[in-house]
């Protein structure tokens, strides 16, 4: 107990150091609405019901809990894999959860009330249960950083119940927003995320998250990848609830619906989960593609650290540049500077450089063709993927972020193809480096 405290108190710490002054400040204000008058009139109430829970607990067992509700990738995440884990196992409790309100998405919360207790007095007998000793054991354990270490929902895949369900009202309104744009049943669509710091900006009101600002990446470099999908007959929906710029992609089956008038919550969730792929920076929303066991193509995708090697995946990094010498960095160097903060990688002298058009593209494409059948690895490719491998399981933290190993996830080949210096072992320090070109 006190080591998982030790491990929130030291998160909360990072948190403040990446994000600065702005970050302080919300986390602040959180800490003060739990000490309204409200909220601790209502924490005095429960801790007598709590008192009676834990009385009753060898003959009924109850547990309490929430979900990060504020965050759309979380949300959906962490309910996927709490969902998994209760069907594969055979638990001898009962989970009641409450929920951070407005929620970031209405029809995600309606979905995770439809298959978990939800109410909002559990709030209560949360905190009571916190402050009473000796509650831990009645506490719902989130997946540790939104990670599914432990491979829940892939090896649920084959259990409907493993799902967050869709009503059949919701299945034709989706389909009704689709018949209205030309498309016929059956026919594949692919959704694309790229991601831009707007919608932080929307739904904060101080400049929280500009620490995140890595992560951005330009949606008019996904034009080539978006057209060659189109022609070979699928449809292509870019994403997003806010957003800076449009994209504009002279195609009929290419489809900007973040500017779209009838973009919705419902659609929202629904387009990510019954895509035929999805294609992300890794933004928060494709959690939901993954919930649904949707194949993902990460690009842009920072830090390689967090690749989600526990999903179907092809995953292809920023290219990370040293500022004094424009060598770009290893993949053990990826690892070494694995930040998530835009201050610390000027801080340690690194470039963060996105993807070009056409590295985006080839890693799009490769999962397309895998998808189909026609994504045979030659022998090269299996000795660079095997490589990677060798390097990222070296990496010393590998085992605490990724448990378990999807049998379909991967390094984008023409990545590792057309940069071969990605997988050298040993690294030269930026110094080492000058000194080397100096000698030269």
């Amino acid at each position: 107990m006190i080591k998982n405290k030790y491990a929130y108190i030291r998160r909360q710490i990072q948190e403040v150091s990446d994000g600065g002054l702005s970050v302080l400040y919300s986390k602040l204000r959180k800490g003060i609405n739990l000490l309204n008058p409200l909220s601790i009139l209502g924490v005095l109430c429960a801790i007598p019901v709590v008192f009676v829970i834990r009385a009753i607990k060898f003959f009924y067992f109850i547990r309490f809990g929430t979900m990060t509700s504020a965050r759309i990738g979380h949300f959906a995440i962490d309910a996927s894999i709490m969902l998994s884990e209760r069907v594969m196992t055979e638990q001898l409790y009962e989970d009641w959860f409450w929920l951070n309100t407005p929620t970031c998405n209405g029809q995600l919360e309606r979905m995770v009330r439809r298959v978990f207790y939800v109410r909002w007095w559990v709030r209560y007998l949360y905190y009571a249960n916190k402050i009473i000793p000796g509650g831990r054991s009645h506490e719902v354990v989130k997946p540790a950083g939104s990670l599914d270490t432990k491979g829940f929902i892939e090896r649920a895949k084959h259990i409907n119940t493993s799902y967050l369900p869709f009503s059949a009202e919701e299945d034709k309104e989706a389909e009704d927003f689709l018949f209205r744009l030309g498309w016929k049943q059956g026919e594949r669509f692919v959704c694309l995320m790229a991601r831009d710091s707007r919608y932080l900006a929307e739904v904060s009101s101080r400049d929280s998250f500009s620490y995140h600002n890595y992560r951005d990446s330009d949606i008019d470099t996904y034009h080539a990848a978006a057209l060659e999908l189109a022609e070979l007959g699928y449809w292509v929906f870019r994403m997003g609830k806010y957003r800076w710029h449009s994209f504009c992609c002279k195609h009929p089956h290419v489809i900007d619906y973040a500017f779209n008038d009838n973009r919705s919550d419902l659609l929202d969730v629904w387009l990510m989960a019954n895509c035929y792929f999805c294609i992300s920076t890794g933004t928060g929303t494709d959690e939901i593609a993954g919930s649904y066991r949707r194949p993902i193509v990460y690009v842009n995708f920072l830090p390689f650290s967090l690749f989600p090697t526990w999903r179907y995946c092809i995953s292809t990094p920023k290219h990370l540049v040293w500022k004094n010498t424009g060598e770009p960095l290893s993949l053990k160097e990826h690892l070494e500077h694995n930040y998530v903060s835009s201050y610390k990688y000027a801080e340690f002298g690194i470039n963060v450089v996105d993807l070009s058009s056409d590295e985006i593209k080839d890693a799009v494409m490769e999962m397309e063709r895998q998808l189909i059948g026609e994504g045979t690895a030659n022998v090269r490719d299996t000795e660079l993927q095997q490589k990677f491998w060798d390097v990222f399981k070296a990496w010393p933290e590998f085992s605490k972020l990724h448990g378990f190993i999807h049998p379909d996830t991967r390094m984008g080949a023409a990545y590792l193809s057309n940069n071969p210096g990605f997988l050298r072992r040993n690294c030269p320090t930026p110094n080492d480096q000058n000194i080397i070109k100096s000698a030269e």
